[in-house]
């Protein structure tokens, strides 16, 4: 099943891993800490890696749903009551810092992409979950132990605040991502929040991000227009070029020369926008049924 049908297997495991709660498997051991509040069932970060590393070589579900409630609960059952002791004076652990400090960020690197510029969560971890880890990493280094290699912490609590402050400027204005740098104009969150938000901002994003399909898609759905910022992938691809003109019949002209051709996209395009006619060609401006539409006549 793993093989031939690995979105079915992912219940399996989230199922075995509910029934079988003991010690012998990471992700047990997280589920029962997450479902107790008990500190001391949280795995050591390198057993939650390999556990990670085997459900997410099969999980074929892009937005990885299961990771995000796993940090989602992290950060709510621990973290944030760590950081409110601290806050209150009272002591926590040093070494149960570096343990949540760790555990995240086992779960930021299954979850997106790691690299020396970026953190990518999918879009899934919004501005208070960023602060809160933040937070995390700047008390776990504050405590850390003498001799400890603070550096993979640091730098990721780097970029979650680069991250996290981007994000925040979009939410004021998601015209600020004209003047971000290279390296939040190619950030994949920082540029759904923007398009989500206002879709012609995709005309400021990366090119690889232009033909992102996911960002591309928020982008058309927010205004159908911003189609003329998508790469030509993307113009070409059906299913983004029909939301494009069921959200605005006149993007119909950003389509590709072959989906400008397609019947049902000249139709939708027409339904939403019956000016979308002279956009098209001589054949679909003079087929019955777009004519119907377009005319009110019967078909």
């Amino acid at each position: 099943m793993v093989l031939h049908r690995p979105e079915a297997a992912i219940p399996v495991l989230r199922l075995l891993c509910r029934e079988f709660a003991t010690e012998q498997y990471a992700l047990a051991q997280l589920h029962h800490a997450l479902n107790t509040g008990d500190f001391n069932h949280l795995p050591e970060a390198s057993q939650l890696t390999d556990d990670l590393d085997k459900v997410c070589a099969v999980d074929s579900m892009p937005n990885k749903d299961f990771v995000i409630d796993v940090m989602d609960q992290l950060i709510s059952r621990f973290i944030q009551p760590a950081r409110l002791k601290i806050e209150a004076g009272e002591n926590v652990a040093p070494q149960q810092l570096r343990q949540l400090a760790n555990l995240s960020v086992v779960l930021l690197k299954s979850l997106g992409k790691l690299s020396d510029n970026t953190v990518t969560t999918i879009g899934k971890l919004n501005t208070t979950h960023l602060e809160r880890l933040g937070a995390l990493y700047n008390i776990a280094l504050e405590t850390g132990l003498p001799g400890q290699d603070h550096t993979e912490i640091s730098s990721i609590r780097n970029l979650l605040e680069r991250k996290r402050n981007a994000i925040l400027m979009i939410e004021e204005s998601p015209l600020t991502l004209e003047n971000m740098d290279e390296v939040s104009r190619s950030d994949r969150d920082v540029v759904m929040n923007a398009v989500q938000r206002m879709g012609w901002s995709l005309s400021f994003a990366s090119q690889a991000l232009k033909n992102d399909r996911e960002v591309a898609l928020a982008a058309v759905n927010q205004n159908g227009w911003a189609l003329g910022f998508a790469s030509q992938e993307m113009r070409n691809d059906h299913f983004v070029v029909m939301s494009a003109v069921q959200n605005a019949g006149l993007a119909f002209q950003f389509a590709s020369p072959d989906l400008r051709k397609n019947h049902d996209i000249a139709m939708a395009a027409v339904r939403q926008n019956p000016t979308a006619l002279m956009q098209m060609n001589q054949e679909l401006q003079r087929d019955p049924a777009i004519r119907a539409l377009v005319f009110n006549r019967p078909q």
